[in-house]
């Protein structure tokens, strides 16, 4: 009986406090968002696979083996292709202005930390 009575001295409170602490909502949330982030990967794993069959008829992992089955000019003009794609749509669709990095924080610091707000140098 008495380890009963300690026992509900030592839990009660430390349940109370869970509670309050909103510590289970944690505890629903973290599984959730590693379902969530699991299934992400799969999709982008798949989302590769969808834009290899074109030029590789094969979705799989195996890429080099399915790179030496295709003519050496497939090989050669589908990067290129993409690169020039991904270009034209940095160019014309995606007119924004581009994101900061490097060599900004590098302009700015030979500029004595002129045209470099906070948010930039994060």
């Amino acid at each position: 009986m008495r380890l009963l009575a300690t026992a509900g001295r030592w839990t009660i409170p430390n349940l109370k406090q869970f509670q309050e602490s909103r510590q289970p909502v944690v505890w629903l949330l973290a599984p959730l968002i590693g379902l969530a982030t699991g299934l992400a990967a799969i999709g982008f794993r798949l989302a590769i696979g969808v834009f290899q069959l074109p030029w590789l008829h094969d979705m799989s992992e195996n890429v080099v083996q399915a790179a030496r089955a295709q003519p050496w000019w497939v090989i050669v003009l589908a990067p290129a292709a993409g690169g020039l794609l991904v270009g034209l749509m940095l160019r014309y669709v995606l007119t924004a202005k581009r994101t900061d990095a490097v060599p900004d924080v590098m302009e700015a610091r030979v500029n004595a930390g002129r045209g470099l707000n906070l948010r930039q140098g994060c």
